[in-house]
């Protein structure tokens, strides 16, 4: 701030001195502009005797010269420190690019874990020793040891290419810890699943990560069930990428024995093309989730919306829950105080409304007490940074030893003669969904999931119930099928990976014996696993 002060005072104190001086328009340029040097022109102050605007002038710019000196040998003592700190110390998290994230989930893993900011110095805003100005190469894995990293994320801006070329570069001396991908976008996300080159590599979506999160501080299978509601019925005011993986979310961490087929109502501008593009990605979605698009006019405020069609839809089944979505944090805090006056007035009792602020100061804990009625924001870098595993035991780490388990107590499966490095993406995400459902599975054994630590060994024991076994093997495949239809599976007599189709996506009832076993194995080696201890952390 004081910097371009004492420089602009100078340059105008220097012109009228040398203009009082008798100097021509040109020369008193030319003599002002050195006043911001060192010497030179207004080294003798018998050069301009008696002129007190030159006098002045050469203090101020000496000055500015010497403020200037200090910040050029700052940064370049910075730079150097900084790089020195990177290459001698061990980091517990390295990030990697420009990802828009980044700068929050720097600032709040660095109060917690010692981190190291590898980027070009254009996107960081503030210089610190956790940082390093660099434009990738493969070179800096081994200078600054980046491999000794319990977390590497990396993540670009628009451009995932790049981060995979980073992570390849990783493939021949991988870190001990977890190296992640975060995508850019949930689209791009599905596509790099199917890369074999990633393989050994977790892909992350901000906004998967962002709805398990919220999901597992808010079960919403909790939430029907304690309004006494016989179904989940969601509202989405606004959808786009986030309201889609929420409703990804929603449907494979809720199927229970007690709830019916979940229903999302979806109010947007582009309600209808929402839909129908959720369908040709997932043909078969509606058979594990009702949807229906209520189309708006001029936003996605529900006040734009004819309250009938509402009022039609909470009548058909009680609304459970609500997520506002919306591009901006405004509009969004906007668009939910206005539902929740209007579920107030038309009684349609929404138990909660979760409205995604990227940027909110309003702490996720206030809304967790209970103390923003029922409001509840989502969506901070700090819980992403908890989604994804930075601040808390990864989900990944509890997947691995599940897959582990599984595999000692289930040998005689094709999954379980891979170990979990060896497992495609597509197959860790399927351990992961399996964990995601687990408080649901306990829920509908009639145990409460609430500690975790006190609730697991109860499952195997309620197994002796063979009633129960068989109403969680249809869980089970209920949720297996859910996950994937949401992936573009379809139903067909003969498998066929390539095209997605596979014999055994119809009901539990229809199912030949072999198949059904196959339920029941997993719901027993789920309880022999959870019985070893290998799960002792909330999923």
């Amino acid at each position: 701030m004081l910097l371009p002060i004492f420089g602009t005072t100078a340059i105008v104190l220097a012109l009228i001195g040398w203009l009082q001086h008798g100097e021509g328009i040109g020369d008193a340029i030319f003599k002002t502009l050195g006043v911001l040097s060192a010497g030179g022109t207004y080294g003798q102050s018998s050069d301009w005797p008696g002129n007190w605007w030159i006098a002045v002038a050469r203090w101020f710019g000496f000055v500015f010269f010497l403020m200037t000196a200090k910040k050029a040998f700052g940064l370049v003592l910075s730079n150097q420190l900084a790089d020195m700190s990177a290459q001698w110390r061990s980091h517990d998290v390295v990030l990697i690019g420009d990802h828009p994230a980044f700068h929050e989930i720097a600032a709040i893993v660095s109060k917690h874990k010692s981190l190291l900011w590898v980027a070009t110095a254009a996107v960081m805003r503030r210089k610190t020793l956790t940082m390093i100005s660099r434009r990738w190469s493969d070179a800096l894995i081994s200078n600054f040891a980046l491999t000794r990293a319990d977390f590497v994320v990396i993540g670009y801006q628009d451009d995932d290419m790049q981060a995979v070329a980073v992570a390849k570069a990783f493939a021949s001396q991988p870190p001990p810890g977890e190296l992640m991908l975060l995508s850019s976008q949930l689209g791009a996300h599905e596509g790099l699943q199917s890369m074999d080159m990633l393989r050994g590599v977790r892909l992350v979506s901000p906004e998967k990560a962002l709805a398990r999160s919220l999901h597992e501080t808010f079960p919403p299978y909790r939430i029907a069930r304690e309004s006494g509601q016989a179904r989940i019925h969601a509202l989405f005011i606004g959808c786009g990428e986030m309201g889609e993986q929420i409703l990804r979310d929603l449907v494979l961490s809720s199927l229970t024995t007690f709830l019916g087929k979940p229903r999302a109502t979806i109010v947007d501008p582009n309600a209808e093309e929402i839909v129908a593009s959720l369908k040709v990605r997932a043909p078969e979605i509606e058979l594990s989730v009702d949807i229906a698009a209520l189309k708006t006019v001029g936003g996605s405020d529900p006040r734009a919306l004819a309250i009938e069609k509402l009022d039609a839809a909470s009548e058909a089944t009680p609304f459970t829950l609500a997520y506002v979505c919306l591009r901006d944090d405004s509009a969004a805090m906007g668009a939910a105080l206005a539902l929740e006056r209007l579920s107030a007035r038309e009684g349609w009792g929404i138990n909660r409304i979760f409205v995604r602020q990227r940027s909110s100061h309003v702490e996720f804990g206030a809304a967790t007490a209970g103390q923003l009625g029922i409001l509840v924001p989502f969506g901070t870098p700090e819980q992403l940074a908890i989604g994804i595993g930075l601040l808390r035991d990864s989900t990944n780490q509890v997947a691995r030893a599940l897959h582990e388990g599984y595999c000692r107590f289930a040998p005689g499966e094709a999954v379980s003669s891979q170990g979990w490095d060896d497992l495609s993406e597509d197959m860790r995400d399927a351990n992961r969904a399996l964990l995601m459902h687990l408080p649901a599975k306990l829920a509908s054994a009639g145990i409460d999931s609430e500690p975790l630590s006190a609730a697991l060994p109860k499952f195997g024991e309620s197994l002796k119930d063979t009633a129960l076994l068989e109403r969680l093997a249809e869980s089970e495949h209920e949720r297996w099928m859910a996950q994937r239809r949401l992936s573009g599976w379809r139903y067909a007599p003969q498998r066929d990976n390539t095209r997605r189709f596979h014999p055994d996506l119809i009901p539990y009832p229809a199912l030949s014996e072999p198949a059904k076993e196959k339920d029941r194995q997993m719901i027993r080696s789920l309880a022999q696993v959870l019985a070893a201890g290998a799960i002792s952390e909330h999923p």
